[in-house]
């Protein structure tokens, strides 16, 4: 299982009514889940997730996203971790959950995320960002595979229930990669209910031998 945090603080002032401030970074904590914790089958190799930054080649330890101070509401912000399967390593699948500190302003955030493709190496294709209009819809020119689309608070893409699931990413082993993308859109509707409020969002990569 691997940690990606996302960390929306939402500040309010009485020059800026109905104004959030938006602060997005990315902290990574690994813990190993070996392929006996979930695969009743045989095991042939190491079931291993590595996140890694935009590179897909650097390990992806504490990344900060462009910070918005006191942003008006149509604020956007993106960011991206590469998901990859290092050589020697069996397929694996993976599914993202979330948990949110405050259920208001996730509830207030929208968010998209989508994924570029499964790529051999460490060059999987550049992410379509930003994904979502400064209104919190789709940007419909974005071709990518779609994840999740939604409030922030329900962020999640399959199970990680034993074995694979609807919505699960599959990645073969041997060197695969593909990039993780998420825009998150403090919408043009979004009132002052959501000043001077804080969010951590914890998300969490589950992946199990496939």
């Amino acid at each position: 299982m691997k940690r990606w945090k996302l960390a929306a603080i939402a500040g309010g002032g009485a020059a800026l009514v109905g104004a959030v401030a938006l602060a997005v970074w990315i902290i990574i904590t690994i813990t190993t889940v070996g392929p006996s914790t979930f695969n009743t089958g045989v095991a042939t190799g190491a079931s291993s997730l590595a996140l890694r930054d935009n590179t897909c080649v650097t390990a992806k330890t504490r990344d900060i996203w462009p910070v918005m101070t006191g942003a008006q509401p149509g604020a956007l912000v993106s960011g991206e971790v590469c998901a990859c399967n290092d050589a020697g390593g069996s397929p694996l699948i993976f599914a993202i959950t979330s948990t949110n500190t405050n259920a208001v302003l996730s509830a207030g955030l929208v968010a998209r995320v989508t994924v570029t493709g499964i790529v051999a190496g460490s060059s999987p294709p550049a992410c379509q960002s930003p994904s979502l209009n400064t209104d919190g819809s789709r940007v419909a020119s974005v071709t990518q595979d779609e994840l999740y689309f939604g409030p922030l608070a329900g962020l999640k893409a399959g199970d990680p229930l034993a074995g694979r699931q609807t919505g699960d990413q599959a990645l073969d082993g041997g060197g695969f990669c593909e990039r993780v993308c998420v825009t998150v859109a403090l919408p043009l509707a979004a009132g002052a209910e959501l000043s001077s409020l804080n969010n951590d969002t914890d998300v969490l990569f589950h992946h199990q031998q496939q």
